[in-house]
């Protein structure tokens, strides 16, 4: 296999590993697609403050009597001890076998007590619909993704909070994943980007924090190796909720074998980062051959 090179922040696939051979006639099938989402281009310097809308994120509305006892049976945080007066908080749906399938920002509506706006990475927000439907049984309550000019999804950092001001209807939310992160906005008239996304994202990669299923795969990550629980997104004290088994049984037993972590690359002979830190012309590196596998 030839070596690749690649900076901190690209996630290019190698392509020169040998095709799949089936089993039954031995010939070549093509290889399944990865499942990461790559950046092909490096990402702008770091803003110490900015505003930009996240197109990357999709809402789904969950509506009727019976979606907040939906939601207490199917995500990791707790929805009857959060508190009446607040904006949103963070939560994940895990598989039966208690890995993550989305990671999500759920938020009250402001306009009715019984409707629930869901975030989730947008390519999978119409899976997370099927799979909310293949669960709803007799429940009574409907779900709908929202365009986006429905509402927008946006994140505000650095600098003062969102203003009082905002067009009706518009929901502000201080991010609970790290400190100095930011908010989140959702507004049906979006406030002016004064940063692009991948700005968004560097900003968050400097924070550590992992967010989408490019990030956390679907169907293989653990809440705790993603962090969940560090971000406030698992209530190790509610009752019982779909891959509750495994979730609780880790935390017990104190073993998290794995960590999603930012880390620092730098050359050889050079003095030691004493933080994070970003550079756009990268470290030049090897590509993990065992990382580049899909198996």
């Amino acid at each position: 296999m030839q070596p690749v090179k690649r900076t901190a922040l690209t996630l290019a696939r190698t392509t020169t590993r040998p095709a799949l051979l089936c089993h039954a006639c031995s010939r070549p099938r093509p290889r399944p697609q990865p499942r990461h989402q790559p950046l092909s281009t490096a990402a702008p310097a770091p803003a110490l403050s900015g505003l930009a809308t996240l197109t990357s994120r999709r809402l789904l509305s969950l509506s009727g009597p019976d979606a907040a006892k939906f939601l207490q049976g199917a995500i990791t945080a707790n929805l009857t001890t959060a508190s009446p007066s607040s904006p949103g908080f963070y939560a994940a749906f895990l598989t039966a076998q208690g890995r993550v399938l989305h990671d999500v920002f759920i938020y009250p509506s402001p306009s009715s007590p019984s409707t629930y706006l869901l975030e989730v990475d947008a390519p999978h927000a119409p899976g997370l619909q099927r799979h909310i439907k293949r669960y709803q049984l007799r429940s009574k309550f409907s779900v709908t993704l929202l365009s986006p000019s429905d509402l927008t999804v946006q994140h505000l950092w650095g600098g003062p909070p969102p203003p009082s001001s905002l067009p009706e209807g518009t929901i502000t939310l201080p991010d609970p994943r790290a400190p100095g992160l930011g908010w989140r906005v959702l507004s049906p008239s979006p406030l002016t980007p004064t940063a692009s996304e991948n700005t968004y994202h560097l900003h968050r990669y400097l924070h550590g924090v992992a967010e989408g299923q490019s990030e956390m795969l679907r169907d293989v990550a653990l809440p705790l190796e993603s962090n969940l629980d560090l971000m406030g997104g698992v209530d190790f004290r509610k009752g019982c909720y779909v891959g509750q088994e495994l979730t609780i049984r880790t935390r017990h037993r104190g073993v998290v074998r794995k960590r999603v972590l930012p880390c620092v690359l730098y050359r050889v002979g050079e003095e030691v980062p004493r933080g994070l830190g970003y550079d756009a012309e990268g470290v030049d590196g090897r590509w993990i051959p065992g990382e580049a596998s899909d198996e």
